[in-house]
């Protein structure tokens, strides 16, 4: 983006820039095809103008369709960005044949917008599958619309050639006009904004025809884009007076005043007229003109003109002149003033494209700082090197202080790459090519950065040097990881190569590809004779062919298996002698596919060692029979004397097979010379006595581990021999074993969890985090290790993790789980799923406590997106109750009574007993009718819940209760609120009593009813509780909704709404409670919403 950026506001030909374009796309994208497609005229066909990577004879030459028969058709219909993983599957629509001669697969394609219509499509393509991501799609549509800016630049370049033809016509028509032509184009383009230039045009055309009053009108649309066109979109068009006029004489003010004071609408006025019909218009006299404001009439004035100023089809001004005097229409002036409006419109476009480009650059100084690539350019006639602002940063330096020579630049350099840095532009200099290379240089803080970049060499038609451009990365870090990775690579090879076992690498047919130097040792090959083979190779021929079932059958479920002595394997060298060996597999995932290593170790010598120990054992069995230890006597050169029997019960030896035997022969070869030093120090020394622990090899060829104390006797004329006394500690030493690897396997899924794992002492302080904790809250390792839990606890859940941490060490449970929120080292909130376990020791004395940790955030801003739809559902429903209550007041009950009232006055009309009772029945029908509809007005919306509050709705809606169910005894304890709660939680708490009185009526048949309202200082407690029948209240709110309890659930929903919980106790035969505690201080019910 850097690179194109300065080549299009060095504005260089549209075919170049294209060229290099596609080029740096493809580069840059990796692929192996990128284009640039034209709408042809008639929007049927798009030609290839420019591409790389395609055959002979494409670019320029290839069209394609413009609808559904390619890519590029179907980027312009869908007008958006297409991304094609798999060509052949692809549906939208039908590939070209240009891109399966190509053999394309994948690729992507966007819009190249024009000014007033679309230039095109940019696209990309490669012959492998690929899915490409958002970034690949922004970058290239950023290069799209760099190329469309420089395109509409281009033309309007070319509309200015254009009308310099037109101005070389019209010297032939009058010189007076084409010089103010002349001094107007000039004049507009030397102008520093679009009102400077619309200014000098007013003052100039009233100089150059006399006429004294000359004003503009700008366009405006009130909704949309003010650049969509006339009218687009259905938005209203209006020609708005701006303050720039020219006035000859002061009589003209009033006239001024007026006209600033008048939009005017398209159609209306001579503005409106040449924007409705996009031409010059000219009125020789206004007061015979129908069109003309009348309240612009009176002022002196007669004769009047007026052009667009266009900016292709779409009218951005209208400049409008007045003369004293009826003059007729003059057409070759008309003529020039289109002229005029066309060269303000240029104006006007290049001012607009300005701005772009500087939009442009902003956004091209945005992505070099996030990619860490400068720009450069050399002024080598001036001698000036100017940076752009990251390539400043980069260098250290202040972006005013980045202006220097090339000297200067040299002196940045590191001394180690000046040489190399001269030469590069050197030789750029000579032969002026493109050129590239990497370097360091030295920082102000003394620090070495590493810079990386192309560079282009621009010189005039005549081949004469003038300027050097390029850009410049920091690839300091890059360089690091590179070294750092040729480090490990290079130590990787050398442990391969040096490994004492021999290593194979075999690729997925059973191919060597790769083998150490141990390999040859071992099979006697050269390297060249095995890369290449099959693994076979290395086996008897009599075992090939099941080898090559069972290497297919590892394959298809690659895992790693150690070596072991179990298994009995055999080889073959190059002299088809044979041996036996141990191997180990372990696969390994690369991008050519799954890879196995194989470790050969040649076991020869073990094998016979184990035969000859094996030989030896049959000659030994147990010392002491009926003793745990073990004692045995030997001589001084360690020769076994005697041995109790129970030497047969731990290594499987009867004494006679021991006794005259060597000790040593038995003793673990990695033991053997710590015995022998001990053994030899102690035989010399009368009375020595020393401890240790060694192995001892058992019968069956295992290896009994023994600790053992002797004493050297030698002198003792009793004993005459060293006194070795043994006891067998295998099963002791087993359970270490097993317990270090049952540490290594918890410490293999404590690092591998995707739940967050901490261990935690007694007092809080974190020992050991796992890799998802330290992720989840953004802290390392080391930066846990003794932090206390409760300083990553957000303030308003250390209470809880307190109470929680009590329950546990006083034995309420084993483990507890709960949510509450800790806080990231960046200050955000984190919602957990908490799992809390203390571990105990033998003696049930508390050791230390393992957290399981689950971010939920996520799930809580669900939960806080549902509650949100909930409680505007319920506002809304109280909203309709509201408006249903108002109607059934206003218009129901309004006519009954008016009919009430009339049936009174026939009262006095009927003298009939019969008729009169039974007016008097239809008179109390109505009023039971009104009565019932008041009822329910008040059940719709209480009366008293505004002014009295909570206490007084109750009140009234309990004695209506009690009229209407006198069989019910209904006792109220309610303390007054009056305004003092919100209305927001007054309405929710009167639904929820409305709802449980309701239910009571409904399904409780209870004779007693109680309600309470009672608060603290931050909560607020509602109780309504009956005698009835109840029923058996299920463990989920959704138990309730299954079992037909709707109104339970919609005032549990109700009760989570304003922050606050429902509770539910019930019993059959026993009644049913409810209970409802919520926050006074609704603004903190508010805010917990806004963070969960």
């Amino acid at each position: 983006m850097a690179q194109l950026g300065q080549r299009a506001l060095l504005g260089i030909e549209l075919p170049a820039l294209m060229d290099e374009t596609v080029a740096i796309v493809a580069q840059t994208l990796e692929v192996e095809y990128c284009k640039v497609l034209e709408l042809l005229p008639g929007n049927q066909e798009l030609l290839l103008v420019a591409g790389v990577g395609w055959k002979p004879k494409t670019v320029g030459r290839t069209k394609v369709g413009a609808g559904l028969d390619s890519q590029a058709g179907f980027t312009l219909t869908s007008n958006e960005p297409v991304i094609v993983e798999d060509l052949s599957s692809e549906t939208r629509f039908r590939g070209p044949a240009l891109l399966f001669d190509h053999q394309v697969v994948s690729g992507m394609s966007v819009i190249i917008q024009g000014e007033e219509q679309r230039y095109g499509v940019l696209s990309v393509h490669t012959t492998r599958r690929r899915l490409f991501t958002r970034d690949d799609v922004n970058f290239l549509q950023s290069v799209a619309n760099l190329l469309s800016t420089a395109i509409q630049r281009k033309r309007a370049e070319e509309a200015i050639i254009a009308l310099n033809a037109t101005l070389k016509k019209l010297v032939e028509a009058g010189i007076g006009n084409v010089r103010l032509l002349q001094e107007v184009a000039v004049a507009a383009n030397e102008a520093r904004s679009i009102e400077e230039a619309m200014q000098f045009a007013l003052d100039r055309i009233c100089a150059h025809t006399g006429w004294p009053v000359g004003h503009v009108y700008l366009t405006i649309q009130q909704s949309g884009s003010p650049r969509q066109g006339r009218g687009a979109n259905g938005s209203e068009v209006v020609l708005f007076p701006t303050r720039l006029w020219h006035l000859d004489n002061e009589r003209f003010n009033p006239f001024r005043q007026v006209t600033r004071a008048s939009p005017l609408a398209p159609g209306s006025g001579l503005p409106g007229r040449v924007y409705a019909s996009g031409e010059s218009a000219w009125i020789s006299n206004v007061l015979e003109d129908p069109n003309f404001p009348p309240d612009l009439m009176g002022f002196g004035i007669k004769s009047g003109f007026a052009f667009p100023v266009m900016v292709g089809k779409e009218v951005a001004a209208v400049l409008e002149f007045f003369s004293e005097q009826a003059i007729q229409p003059d057409v070759q002036l008309l003529e020039v003033m289109g002229q005029i409006g066309t060269q303000l419109g240029l104006v006007v476009e290049r001012f607009r494209t300005e701005e772009e480009l500087r939009q442009r650059e902003r956004q091209l100084s945005e992505v070099q700082q996030v990619s860490q690539i400068g720009s450069w350019t050399w002024d080598i006639v001036k001698n000036e090197v100017r940076w752009s602002d990251e390539l400043s940063h980069i260098f250290g330096v202040e972006p005013r202080d980045s202006f220097g020579s090339y000297a200067d630049y040299l002196e940045r350099v590191h001394p180690e790459d000046s040489d190399l840095a001269k030469q590069v532009i050197e030789k750029a200099s000579q032969d002026h090519q493109p050129f590239e290379f990497t370097h360091q240089v030295i920082h102000p803080d003394g620090s070495i950065r590493i810079i990386h970049g192309p560079g282009k060499v621009i010189v005039d038609e005549a081949g004469k040097l003038l300027q050097m451009l390029g850009t410049g990365q920091n690839i300091t870090e890059r360089v690091k990881l590179e070294n750092a990775l040729h480090e490990s690579l290079a130590m990787l090879e050398n442990i391969f190569e040096m490994a004492p076992d021999g290593a194979v690498l075999v690729d997925d047919k059973g191919h060597i590809v790769r083998l150490n130097r141990q390999v040859e040792n071992l099979f006697c090959y050269s390297r060249e004779e095995l890369l290449g083979q099959p693994l076979e190779i290395l086996l008897p021929e009599d075992s090939r062919e099941r080898h090559v079932q069972l290497r297919r059958e590892y394959q298809r479920e690659p895992r790693l298996r150690p070596m072991s002595i179990s298994m009995e394997l055999k080889a073959r060298r190059k002299d088809g002698s044979g041996f036996p060996v141990e191997v180990m597999l372990s696969p390994l995932q690369t991008t050519q596919g799954t890879l196995v290593i194989a470790m050969v170790r040649d076991i020869s010598s073990r094998i016979q060692a184990a035969e000859k120990i094996q030989r030896s054992e049959q000659h030994f069995r147990s010392l002491i029979e009926n003793a745990q230890d073990i004692i045995t006597i030997l001589e001084a050169d360690g020769t076994i004397r005697y041995e109790s029997p129970s030497i047969e019960h731990v290594v499987g030896y009867k004494p006679d097979e021991l006794i005259g035997k060597n000790a040593f022969d038995f003793i673990h070869p990695d033991d053997l010379p710590k015995v022998i030093e001990i053994f030899a120090e102690g035989s010399s020394t009368p009375g020595y006595t020393n401890a240790l622990t060694l192995r001892f090899c058992h019968k069956d060829g295992s290896w009994r581990v023994l600790e053992a104390i002797g004493k050297n006797l030698l002198n003792d004329p009793a004993v005459a021999g060293v006194v070795v006394n043994s006891r067998d500690i295998t099963g002791q030493r087993r359970a270490e074993e097993a317990l270090q690897q049952s540490e290594a396997r918890f410490r293999t899924i404590f690092e591998g969890a995707a739940t967050g794992i901490a261990v935690v002492d007694l007092e809080g302080r974190i020992q050991v985090s796992n890799s998802s904790l330290q992720s989840m809250l953004g802290y390392s390792a080391e930066e846990l290790r003794g932090k206390d839990i409760n300083q990553l606890t957000h303030p308003m859940d250390v209470d809880t993790a307190k109470d929680v941490y009590r329950r546990l060490f006083a034995g309420e449970g084993d483990y507890y789980q709960t949510e509450m929120r800790y806080v990231h080292v960046d200050g955000q909130v984190i919602w957990v799923h908490l799992i809390i376990s203390l571990v105990r020791d033998t003696n049930k004395a508390p050791r230390f406590v393992i957290k399981m940790i689950e971010d939920i955030t996520a799930r809580k801003q669900m939960e806080a997106e549902l509650a949100e739809v909930q409680h505007r559902l319920l506002a809304s429903r109280e909203q309709e109750r509201i408006r249903l209550a108002q109607e059934l007041h206003d218009d129901p009950m309004q006519d009954l009574y008016g009919i009430l009232y009339q049936l009174n006055d026939f009262d006095e009309v009927l003298k009939d007993e019969k008729h009169v009772r039974q007016m008097r029945d239809v008179h109390q029908s109505l009023q039971q009718v009104i009565n019932t509809l008041r009822s329910i007005c008040g059940e719709l919306r209480s009366p008293t819940l505004a002014p009295f509050g909570l206490e007084g709705a109750i009140r009234e809606h309990a004695e209506q209760f009690q009229e209407k169910h006198p069989h019910i005894k209904v006792t109220l304890d309610l303390i007054y609120d009056g305004s003092m709660l919100s209305e927001d939680l007054r309405l929710n708490l009167f639904r929820i009593y409305q709802q449980a009185m309701n239910n009571v009526v409904r399904h409780a048949n209870a004779t007693r009813i109680s309600v309470s309202l009672v608060w603290d200082e931050e909560k607020l407690y509602l109780e309504i509780e009956d005698n009835g029948r109840g029923f058996d209240v299920p463990a989920r709110w959704i138990g309730l909704a299954r079992q037909g309890h709707l109104g339970l659930v919609g005032a549990t929903e109700r009760a989570e709404i304003i922050g606050g919980q429902l509770k539910v106790v019930s019993n059959p035969g026993k009644g049913t409670r409810i209970s409802v505690m919520v926050p006074k201080d609704q603004e903190s019910v508010r805010s917990w919403s806004a963070i969960t």
